[in-house]
C-alpha cells in the first residue's frame, strides 16, 4: 500500500529545499540570498502578513480533483507561479537561468528572465525554446536595446522594474564584505549599447524616470508589459495611464525600501484600484502552496517566486527548481481540495479570513 507519507525521495517538502541550498551555499551567497534591505522590517514582515489570513475550509465539497491551472497574458500555465528575474543566478548554480528556464519548462510554468542574470536573453530562450518568457529590465540608457532584443528573441512580454533606480542599503550584504566578481550580473552586457551589469545593478547612471518616459518607451515595442514593484493604488494607477498590461505587487523581496509596506498587506488595495482591468501579479514572502491560496484569493492572478526559486536552484539546479515547482503545486491542490475550489478562477475574498 502507498503511504500517505512518502519516505523515498530526495527533497519531499519545501523546507527540506530550503536547508538543502543554505547547506550548499558558501556563506557569503546565502548571505545574499536571505538578506533584505536596511534593518529588515520588510522582509521579516512579508512572511507576518501570511501569517494574518486563514483559509476557510469547506467540506463536502464534493470536490475531488480542483484544476490549478490558469493563464496570464494568453500565457497557459499549469499552476499559477512564475519565476522570478532574480538576478546573480551563476551564485546559486553554474547555468542559473538556464535550469531555471528548462525546469519551469518541464512543469509548464513561465520565466521572468533578469536583465541582469548570469546568461543574455537569447541564451535563455535557446536552453528552452518551448518554454514561456518573459524578459525583465529596468528604465534608462540601455531600454531600447534590451527591449529590441527581448523582442528579437521571441519572448511574449516585457517586465520593467520601476522600484530600483539605486540598489536599496543591504546592510547584510554590507557587513559580510560581499563582493562576488561583476559578470555573475553580465549575461546580459555585449558590445552594442547593452546594459553594463556594474552600472545597472550598482548605481544610478541616469536620473529615474516618469510614467510618461516610460509609457512612451514601451510604445515602440508593441508589446504587453508588466509595471514590477508596485506598492500603493496610486502606483497602479499611474502605471494603467501608462498603459501597463499587468500589475506586480512587489517590495523586491524585501531589499529596497526598509520599512515599506507587506506586498501581501498592500494586495486588497490595488487589487480593487486595478478593478480587473489587467491581471495582478504578486511577489515578496511567498514560501508555500498556502502563500500561492492566500494570494490568488485575496486578488492575485498569479504569484512571481524568488527566493524559493533560487533555493531550489541552489539545492539541485534544474532538478531542484522543477522539485519546488512541484511541490507548490501539490500543496495548492490538497488546499482547494479542502476548501471546495474547483479552480483557480473560483478562488476568491470568502475562501479566506483574517486571522482574530
Amino acid at each position: 500500500m502507498t503511504s500517505v507519507y512518502p519516505r523515498d525521495g530526495e527533497f519531499l517538502a519545501l523546507e527540506e529545499i530550503h536547508a538543502a541550498a543554505l547547506e550548499r551555499l558558501p556563506r557569503d551567497a546565502a548571505t545574499y540570498l536571505e538578506s533584505g534591505a536596511g534593518t529588515e522590517l520588510t522582509l521579516r514582515a512579508n512572511r507576518e502578513a501570511f501569517s494574518r489570513w486563514v483559509i476557510r475550509p469547506r467540506p463536502m465539497s464534493g470536490v475531488t480533483d480542483p484544476k490549478t491551472n490558469t493563464e496570464f497574458l494568453g500565457i497557459p500555465l499549469a499552476v499559477p507561479v512564475l519565476t522570478a528575474p532574480f538576478g546573480g543566478d551563476a551564485l546559486f548554480a553554474p547555468d542559473g537561468h538556464l535550469a531555471v528556464a528548462r525546469a519551469n519548462a518541464a512543469r509548464g510554468i513561465a520565466s521572468i528572465v533578469p536583465e541582469v542574470g548570469s546568461f543574455s536573453y537569447e541564451e535563455v530562450a535557446a536552453a528552452a525554446p518551448a518554454a514561456a518568457r518573459i524578459g525583465q529590465l529596468h528604465p534608462g540608457d540601455s531600454f531600447d536595446v534590451s527591449a529590441a532584443r527581448i523582442k528579437a528573441a521571441g519572448y511574449e512580454a516585457l517586465c520593467v522594474t520601476v522600484d530600483c533606480p539605486i540598489v536599496g542599503f543591504r546592510a547584510r550584504n554590507r557587513m559580510a564584505r560581499f563582493n562576488p566578481d561583476p559578470v555573475i550580473w553580465g549575461g546580459n552586457v555585449l558590445d552594442d549599447g547593452s546594459p553594463n551589469a556594474a552600472s545597472t545593478y550598482g548605481a544610478r547612471v541616469v536620473p529615474p524616470w516618469t510614467w510618461d518616459q516610460l509609457a512612451e518607451a514601451t510604445a515602440r515595442y508593441g508589446m504587453p508589459w508588466i509595471a514590477k514593484g508596485i506598492l500603493t493604488a496610486e502606483s497602479a494607477e499611474a502605471a494603467l495611464t501608462a498603459g501597463a498590461s499587468a500589475i506586480l505587487v512587489s517590495n523586491h523581496g524585501g531589499r529596497q525600501v526598509d520599512p515599506s509596506p507587506a506586498s501581501l498587506d498592500v494586495l486588497p488595495e490595488i487589487a480593487a484600484a486595478v478593478a480587473g482591468q489587467v491581471p495582478v501579479l504578486l511577489d515578496s514572502g511567498v514560501r508555500t502552496g498556502a502563500d500561492v491560496f492566500l494570494a490568488l484569493a485575496l486578488g492575485a492572478s498569479a504569484v512571481v517566486i524568488g527566493r524559493l526559486a533560487a533555493y531550489g536552484l541552489a539545492a539541485a539546479g534544474e532538478r531542484g527548481v522543477r522539485r519546488t515547482i512541484e511541490l507548490l503545486t501539490r500543496e495548492l491542490h490538497i488546499l482547494m481540495t479542502l476548501a471546495g475550489i474547483p479552480d483557480v478562477p473560483s478562488l476568491a475574498r470568502e475562501s479566506v479570513a483574517q486571522r482574530y
